[in-house]
């Protein structure tokens, strides 16, 4: 199923896992409704004039068949952000070395705009921390990133985009685009996966 709930709330369960590839929906994450724009969820090519989307998928790479989630900048007003938001994860493990990982697309022909990582604290008014940031055009393909994530209490991660919008926007097509995201050695369980669901 397509799950996009704006729920910001969840507890430990057996329904769904932090790790997602999209292949069924947002697994456990959520759009933030209140930052303006939405991660969709994109499959084969995006709607760009230009192509600058990606053409397939990281997961399966078959043209048409896999899924990622994307924005894309030409249809966003400027200033508004995209945030996906994982669910509430458990403080780390002090002895491990906790890693998100990611694959991202940014590609386009005038300007792309900024691709963010935050750790958010999830029972706090503390400022959200930046993980990784990325500023503009990365070339046609998929690339990995992974950051190192270290918490003394619960979080969650979100990956926020800001696109670029410059006056001539009527042909600046851009898209940036997410697939595959993991935690590895994160002390979720055997696999490195935690299950979660909505509280």
């Amino acid at each position: 199923s397509t799950d996009a709930s704006l729920s910001s709330s969840y507890l430990l369960s057996d329904n769904h896992t932090a790790s997602c590839d999209f292949e069924t929906g947002y697994c456990s994450w959520h759009n933030e409704l209140a930052s303006g724009i939405a991660w969709l969820l994109g499959s084969g090519s995006t709607p760009s004039s230009f192509l600058t989307g990606p053409f397939r998928d990281h997961t399966l790479g078959s043209d048409g068949i896999g899924y990622y989630v994307h924005v894309e900048g030409t249809r966003v007003s400027s200033g508004h952000r995209a945030r996906l938001i994982s669910p509430v994860l458990p403080p780390t493990c002090t002895f491990t070395h906790c890693r998100f990982q990611f694959y991202y697309y940014m590609y386009s022909i005038l300007s792309t705009g900024t691709l963010t990582v935050l750790l958010k604290p999830a029972n706090s008014s503390a400022p959200e921390q930046i993980l990784f940031e990325l500023v503009g055009n990365q070339g046609s393909r998929w690339r990995r990133a992974g950051v190192a994530v270290q918490s003394d209490q619960d979080y969650q991660i979100v990956i926020e985009t800001t696109p670029d919008h410059p006056s001539f926007s009527a042909v600046a097509n851009s898209d940036i685009a997410i697939d595959d995201i993991s935690f590895l050695n994160c002390g979720l369980g055997a696999s490195n996966k935690r299950t979660l669901k909505r509280r």
